[in-house]
């Protein structure tokens, strides 16, 4: 039991870092400011806009302003996207994620925490 407890965190942890690597990945492509603290993805940025759900798989949104990008997090269902466009612009760029990544604003940067948690499976 407890074996099999510490396989589903490993699995989970490699699982998070593959997400936090693309995150990363994605972000330095579009040229956005960011920083790693740990598991902790940190893109600077004013909100613009923020809608948050009262319940665990209602839609939400986090819109930061970054000089003259805009970086939204949206979620929904059971994913979440992460687009990066510029103000003005309709075309965002965006890749999408498992809605289980928790997202935060905690002036002056959006948090993107990549922890394994294998309660959530």
């Amino acid at each position: 039991m407890a074996q099999e407890f510490w396989d589903t965190y490993n699995q989970l942890q490699r699982e998070m870092k593959e997400l936090e690597e693309k995150v990363i990945d994605f972000l330095e492509r579009n040229k956005v400011e960011f920083k790693v603290d740990g598991d902790v993805v940190m893109i600077k940025g004013d909100v613009g806009f923020a809608e948050l759900s009262g319940y665990d798989v209602g839609p939400e949104t986090i819109t930061i302003v970054q000089g003259d990008k805009k970086i939204t997090w949206d979620s929904y269902g059971a994913e979440s996207m992460l687009k990066v466009g510029s103000l003005g612009n309709p075309d965002d760029k965006y890749i999408v994620l498992p809605r289980d990544i928790p997202v935060r604003y905690n002036k002056p940067y959006l948090l993107i925490i990549f922890r394994a948690n294998p309660f959530k499976r």
